[in-house]
């Protein structure tokens, strides 16, 4: 007996608190948990640089990231 496979998709959203420091929110579906990063970046390419503050960032305390991403908030459970 094969058990099926889940797909998951992965939801992120980012935002610049400064030309240096990013701000990423990434949700798991259909988990619907989320969290939110931050972290300095060189200030170039927002575009590319989430991705590196997604896998590397410090998380975010919540009653900061409901405040920046109230969408996320809305949407999904904040996974501690």
């Amino acid at each position: 007996m094969q058990t099926a496979k889940r797909e998951y998709r992965e939801v992120t959203d980012y935002t610049a608190l400064s030309s240096r420091v990013l701000v990423v929110a990434v949700a798991q579906e259909p988990i619907d948990e989320w969290s939110a990063y931050i972290d300095g970046t060189p200030g170039e390419n927002h575009e590319q640089e989430y991705q590196e503050v997604k896998a590397h960032g410090d998380k975010l305390r919540y009653d900061l990231a409901k405040v920046l991403f109230p969408e996320f908030d809305r949407r999904y459970t904040w996974r501690d």
